[in-house]
């Protein structure tokens, strides 16, 4: 976030018009509507549909199954269209120059981070230079890697299909000779560019992740389900994901005849004259998209329904389920008891005051969360509530401005003195201690800075001071202040833990650390590294709030700060021009070192602006 993101005011939320009622009147019409419509209505609908036959049940039941699992498979696979969709438009647009290796291979390793159902991403070029990466590695990270990928005949079927058929399309299901080892299906977007074709976008969704995510969506009846091709290839099933993945140049989808489940392989395909349709041949209105296959399967008669599925490439899908012709006709008998079932739902019906009461006290115990979590100052876990209820509303939009208000003082002030205030403010009142003090400073800034944006050079500093941040506050610090590109924090105010000698240097040691690990993804994109000094001091300050009325800062002023600005200065005087981070400490920041931190003496020096010698160290790191 910039700078001028961070300090820019929330804007207001447009209100929209939401009707509310009071409570009382609400479980008065839950007591006396509720329980007189549900019975009626209920035992009404069950009565009528118990006197159906078993194979009209089949069909109502059937088709929103069916439904359910149509739907389940587009929620699995066309997040993988809709990514490579955009992917392709922001290349057509020009907003990424395809041959930036860097903001490329981030542009795709972002949409397997935002896309759950992606196996992998790539940009295929005209002259088969891609850009691929995947979620699957040896490492068990996101990976992606520059190569070409014209020996591999895949690569060279997707990037013709999109450039002959010049729109969005799926591939037939395949396995990439090169990367991911999963069968899979591959949502092709070609890319065009003032109207020349410029390559294709390429996004994967594993056979088995995407049978795994259709058997979870549908629940226990995702044990029956299957989605083959037309021509009887098994492309989806619950049992898919026990099959090993085929090599390249094998036949990538099972067939039905040989597929592990055996009541699949029982039920004829094609279905010829076992084929049953539920249209009403009196009712031309009662026509339905989809057939029952009547057939018997280790000696067990089962009924099968099945529809068909367009839209993922040449060859019609076909989705169904089956059930036994016993489990149809038990649930038919069940639906026969439809009368005494309507009595049963009186009693039941009387239960939907109770769970009325219950789904109103729901958002109240929410607001009750929601405060306790204000208090412990984790601003993000606190839910977002809505209510018709006129007095659960007005709590929730107090609550939320509230939350809204902490939320932006805990950005202008220290973390660490957010519940303070909070609680009291008698502790913050100005008073001498004992504070460990950390300066650092960006060693040659002017010069990183010269010639960028002004929008370039923020991002750059609140990524840099992220960085230091997490140190800083993972160890207990508080950050006193941002003054350009060099943060001041200190340790033993507004709390003094027992080791905040020891937490300074560690903050100091882990900033080195993590700085070095940043530098080596800068040097993969080309980037300049970022060298920073620091210096550690310890000794008295006077800590409080500092300012005038109306305006104070909770700061601390002396010359223990003075000092340690000294050291960081200090730092020019012993930079190999190599380190990422070069750590001066006085001997007093050290007098607790913790065994994992070693330090260099580096003798008695008179700092600038002082008379008398301060022994210093500088960090090594183990």
């Amino acid at each position: 976030m910039s700078p001028s993101e961070a300090y820019q005011e929330p804007k207001t939320p447009v209100r929209r018009f939401r009707w509310h009622l009071p409570i009382w009147l609400v479980l008065l019409i839950a007591f006396g509507g509720v329980t007189i419509a549900t019975t009626a209505t209920v035992g009404l609908a069950f009565y009528v549909a118990g006197l159906r036959n078993t194979v009209q049940l089949v069909g109502e039941i059937g088709g929103a199954k069916l439904q359910r699992i149509e739907d389940a498979v587009n929620a699995q696979l066309r997040p993988a269209a809709d990514q490579a969709n955009y992917l392709a438009n922001i290349l057509a647009q020009g907003q990424i120059d395809p041959n930036d290796d860097g903001r490329m291979r981030d542009l795709l390793l972002g949409s397997l981070a935002a896309i759950s159902q992606l196996e992998a991403v790539a940009f295929i070029a005209p002259d088969y230079r891609t850009i691929w990466a995947t979620g699957k590695s040896e490492t068990g990270e996101h990976f992606s890697q520059v190569i070409n990928t014209g020996a591999l005949q895949t690569m060279r079927q997707i990037l013709a299909q999109a450039k002959d058929r010049g729109q969005p399309s799926w591939s037939a299901p395949l396995v990439v000779e090169s990367g991911p080892k999963d069968a899979m299906l591959v949502a092709i977007s070609p890319v065009v560019r003032e109207g020349v074709f410029i390559g294709a976008i390429a996004a994967g969704a594993s056979l088995h992740s995407v049978a795994e995510g259709v058997t979870a969506a549908l629940g226990t009846s995702g044990r029956d389900y299957f989605v083959m091709t037309a021509d009887g290839h098994v492309l989806f099933h619950s049992s898919l994901s026990l099959l090993p993945t085929p090599l390249p140049g094998q036949e990538v989808l099972p067939e039905k005849a040989t597929f592990v489940d055996p009541v699949l392989r029982a039920m004829p395909w094609p279905p010829g004259e076992n084929r049953d349709t539920l249209d009403d041949p009196d009712d031309p209105e009662h026509r339905v998209d989809f057939f029952l296959i009547d057939f018997e399967a280790a000696g067990v008669d089962r009924l099968a329904a099945y529809k068909e599925m367009r839209g993922y490439g040449q060859i019609p899908w076909i989705v169904g389920f089956y059930l036994s012709r016993a489990q149809a006709e038990a649930f038919a008998t069940t639906l026969n008891r439809a009368v005494p079932f309507a009595v049963a739902m009186v009693a039941i019906s009387l239960l939907v005051s109770l769970w009325v009461g219950r789904a109103i006290s729901r958002p109240i115990r929410a607001l009750a969360e929601g405060s306790r979590q204000i208090a412990k100052l984790q601003f993000d876990a606190v839910p977002r509530l809505s209510s018709h209820l006129t007095e659960i509303a007005r709590a929730a939009d107090a609550q939320s401005q509230m939350r809204n208000g902490l939320k932006w003082l805990s950005h202008y002030i220290p973390k660490s003195l957010v519940p303070i205030l909070m609680r009291s403010e008698e502790v913050l009142r100005s008073r001498d201690t004992d504070v460990v003090v950390l300066f650092s400073d960006i060693v040659g800034f002017s010069k990183i800075a010269e010639g960028r944006q002004a929008d370039r050079i923020a991002d750059l500093l609140n990524r840099h001071f992220s960085l230091l941040g997490r140190c800083i506050e993972a160890e207990g610090g508080t950050i006193d202040k941002y003054i350009g590109d060099s943060v001041m924090a200190f340790w033993g105010a507004p709390k003094a833990e027992l080791d905040y000698g020891r937490r300074a240097q560690r903050a100091a040691a882990q900033i080195a650390i993590n700085l070095a690990a940043d530098n080596r993804r800068r040097a993969v994109k080309g980037l300049r590294p970022i060298r920073i000094r620091i210096g550690l001091h310890r000794g008295p300050a006077v800590v409080g709030n500092i300012g005038a009325p109306g305006r104070v800062n909770f700061t601390l002023i002396g010359d223990t700060v003075n000092i340690a600005q000294r050291l960081e200065q200090f730092g020019t005087t012993i930079d190999d021009g190599k380190s990422d981070a070069i750590v001066v400490a006085s001997a007093e920041a050290i007098v607790d070192c913790p065994p994992e931190i070693e330090w260099i003496p580096l003798g008695s020096h008179v700092l600038a602006g002082r008379s008398t010698p301060t022994e210093l160290f500088q960090l090594r790191l183990k």
